[in-house]
């Protein structure tokens, strides 16, 4: 990992609840909103004060999961698991998706269950 990014999950912010993610301009909301489809997906993130995580954010937050999720559990929140809905469309039918068991992303027909993690603007 290059140094400069080495200390991505090292700032909680108290305010919001989540990890300061520098990379994306972007705090990972701490809890899952539960599972839904793409459309129900980016109401719940939006319900929650932010929004899906892009395709490219996804792959950030793939990358530095495990530094992530160590700062997630230290302060009670959801660890970034299974998966997560992206708010990039691949096609009318299809969105992007983030395994983040192996950090796989992909599509998906927008009507599939999934994940959702909410992301807000720092």
């Amino acid at each position: 990992k290059p140094a400069s990014l080495d200390s991505i999950a090292r700032c909680w912010d108290e305010e919001r609840k989540g990890v300061v993610i520098p990379l994306i301009g972007k705090v990972l909301h701490a809890n899952c909103l539960g599972e839904a489809n793409w459309e129900g997906a980016k109401k719940l993130a939006k319900e929650a004060g932010g929004e899906l995580f892009s395709k490219r954010e996804g792959y950030i937050l793939a990358y530095y999961k495990d530094e992530i999720n160590e700062l997630l559990e230290a302060h009670g929140g959801d660890k970034l698991e299974g998966w997560n809905w992206c708010s990039s469309e691949y096609s009318a039918v299809f969105a992007w998706f983030v395994y983040f068991l192996d950090g796989i992303i992909n599509n998906s027909y927008k009507y599939y269950t999934n994940s959702v993690r909410a992301v807000s603007a720092l």
